[in-house]
């Protein structure tokens, strides 16, 4: 019995023995396992910077350019497209290594000035702008154009401008040049300005007839002020037109708008229009030149017409109409006949009335007509005078003579009325 018993603790601590040994090694197997996992699957994050700098312009980092430490990984951008590379300031972008994804940004910079060529510049009556003096400039970013100091738009001659090249982070180059300025010093001249008729209900074109023009300025602007006019309601209303040249010189004019009523003899303009172009179409043809043109009106008006002492004034329209069909009728009428001619034909023309010498004079009208687009004017008066001499397209010299020697018929305002040439054409 006791053998039994030795033999059997032999043979059971033997099997305890494997089995601690059975189990260390599975414990060691589990643990290189896990080891072999661990590096398999668990992969140890990158250290990036938090913000990597460009120059604007300049080349795009690469993504080893955001490695905090030397790694040898392989590390790629996920996301630049809101990068801006000219555009100075920071932008947020994404990188990928080993299959994860990084935050970081890019700091664009731009620490380079720009640079640039400019040219002198004659003006003549105005600045330019900064910008007209910049021949070319070069720079990463947006350049902004500006003057260090304005120049003196009072001071005739040269003076030197200094041109400011600002870029987008800040950086300026100065760049020197010559202004030569010839000062404006004269308005602009407004002409066409004449009171106007309208009837109730009916729109009004306020710039229709009206010409600015300047001695140096090729584009003058002109404003009207309308506000205190009220069509739906008789009266006359004043209307104020106001040009201002490019050196801010400026001319006001006025005048008013009649607002009236219809009467029972109303004609309607766009009949008026049409009768009218008809008599045109008889005596005018499209070889003639304006001036020829201008004298077979003249020539129509004074052999078709009787003169009478007497017209109703209220609408220049309605007395033209009169004239046309019934051939008769005072200075008014043969001036607003003149006036309709030529505007349905295009050519250039104001009113001018006469300036009373004394309380209970006549009153008289006539017009002054321009054969090249308003630059230069001539006096036209179809009204008939028992002296032959023709009034078409004369001179202030011819007006004023004949003025002088009959009783100053045509005495007038001249501030309001450009200067006719010297010379008859």
């Amino acid at each position: 019995m006791k053998y039994y018993s030795d033999n059997h603790n032999r043979k059971k601590r033997r099997r305890d023995q494997r089995r601690g040994l059975y189990t260390l090694i599975g414990i060691l197997a589990a643990i290189l396992l896990i080891l072999v996992l661990v590096l398999v699957f668990v992969r140890p994050r990158v250290t990036l910077y938090s913000e990597v700098t460009m120059e604007a312009g300049g080349t795009f980092p690469t993504p080893q350019s955001f490695l905090a430490e030397k790694r040898n990984v392989q590390i790629n951008y996920a996301n630049t497209s809101a990068v801006k590379p000219n555009v100075p300031g920071v932008y947020d972008v994404m990188l990928t290594c080993n299959g994860e994804e990084y935050a970081s940004r890019i700091r664009v910079v731009d620490t380079v000035a720009p640079t640039g060529t400019v040219q002198d510049i004659n003006a003549l009556g105005h600045i330019p702008e900064a910008k007209d003096f910049v021949v070319s400039y070069n720079d990463a970013t947006e350049v902004s154009i500006s003057f260090l100091t304005e120049p003196d738009k009072s001071k005739d001659g040269n003076q030197t401008v200094t041109i400011v090249l600002t870029d987008m982070g800040g950086n300026t180059t100065q760049l020197q040049a010559t202004l030569t300025l010839t000062v404006d010093r004269e308005a602009p001249v407004i002409t066409g300005v004449a009171d106007k008729i309208v009837y109730l209900g009916e729109s009004v074109s306020y710039l229709s007839g009206i010409t600015v023009s300047d001695d140096m300025d090729p584009e003058p602007t002109v404003e009207v002020d309308r506000s205190a006019v009220d069509l739906t309601s008789l009266g006359e209303y004043p209307i104020t037109y106001t040009a201002t040249d490019a050196s801010g010189n400026t001319t006001v004019v006025s005048c008013v708008v009649k607002v009236l009523e219809k009467k029972d003899y109303y004609v309607p303009y766009e009949t008026i229009y049409r009768e009218v172009d008809e008599i045109l179409a008889e005596i005018i043809t499209e070889d003639m030149s304006l001036q020829k043109k201008v004298w077979a009106i003249y020539v129509w008006i004074r052999t078709n017409n009787t003169y009478v002492n007497h017209s109703d004034k209220e609408d220049w329209m309605q007395a033209a109409h009169v004239m046309m069909t019934e051939h008769k009728g005072d200075c008014f009428n043969y001036y607003a006949l003149c006036k309709l001619m030529l505007d349905r034909l295009g050519i250039p023309n104001m009113d001018v009335r006469k300036v009373k010498n004394y309380e209970g004079d006549s009153d008289h009208y006539w017009s002054l007509v321009s054969l090249d687009g308003g630059n230069t004017w001539y006096h036209v008066d179809t009204t008939p005078r028992t002296n032959p001499a023709s009034f078409c397209l004369v001179t202030d010299k011819f007006m004023d003579e004949y003025s002088a020697a009959n009783g100053n018929c045509f005495n007038r305002d001249k501030t309001l009325y450009p200067a006719t040439p010297e010379e008859e054409l």
